[in-house]
């Protein structure tokens, strides 16, 4: 999955589900994949966000071979966390499992042009 976002932190992460919703309303994730945007470079070398400046970003989901049933529907979510599942990301732009303060801790407040 490939977006447009932007970031008032240096860091954040973005979060991708696929989901097939049967027809009596339950979900199914299908796949999901996370990107820490400070490491959105190809070449891995971290690069903190600049604030409001939208940047490209691309999600790998993997592959699935998955058959989406008559009357269901297909979803996608995209958020900004998903702990415990995935570790979290305090958005100080420190380097990952950084032991921040509760000072250093930040509530990024993202923005997805579409």
């Amino acid at each position: 999955m490939t977006l447009s976002a932007q970031s008032d932190c240096p860091d954040t992460d973005f979060v991708a589900k696929l989901i097939d919703v049967h027809s009596d309303g339950r979900a199914m994730l299908l796949m999901d994949g996370v990107i820490r945007a400070m490491y959105r470079d190809p070449s891995g070398e971290p690069r903190h966000l600049v604030p409001e400046r939208v940047e490209r970003l691309t999600i790998n989901l993997g592959q699935i071979c998955h058959t989406i049933a008559a009357g269901h529907r297909i979803e996608v979510h995209l958020t900004s966390s998903n702990f415990p599942r995935r570790a979290r990301n305090t958005n100080s732009g420190h380097s990952i499992l950084a032991n921040d303060s509760d000072a250093e801790i930040r509530v990024a407040m993202n923005v997805v042009h579409r």
